[in-house]
């Protein structure tokens, strides 16, 4: 396991075992992007969540969905529809957010700024 910055309590089972998943997974396939289909296999896996009950998109830098637990912890990032590749938490991303293809906010340097919160 790796060293949370937060809390250990403040992290969610899903979003612990969807960066260890995202760690496995991203050290198997080097550079290359994971496909959403790869993230639940292994999720289900584990016999603790069904399918289509975590998504890989709720936990990206670059992306945000209206659910509320969305953009909350940060893991991947949203290469196109289904590709991801996983950085894990607190990495110092720089680089636009989007939802439906719109820009709502940025990151510089790990921090960001939503103009516009899908979530509210």
């Amino acid at each position: 396991m790796m060293d949370y910055k937060l809390p250990y309590y403040d992290w969610t089972m899903a979003s612990v075992l969807m960066n260890e998943v995202g760690k496995k997974l991203q050290a198997e396939h080097g550079d290359h992007p994971l496909t959403k289909a790869n993230i639940e296999a292994e999720i289900v896996s584990y016999g603790i969540y069904k399918p289509q009950s975590l998504f890989p998109s709720d936990y990206c830098y670059n992306l945000i969905n209206r659910d509320q637990g969305s953009f909350r912890f940060h893991l991947f990032i949203w290469i196109k529809r289904g590709h991801y590749i996983h950085v894990g938490p607190y990495y110092p991303y720089t680089g636009p957010i989007k939802w439906k293809g719109n820009t709502i906010g940025e990151w510089k340097h790990g921090e960001y700024v939503l103009w516009e919160d899908p979530r509210n």
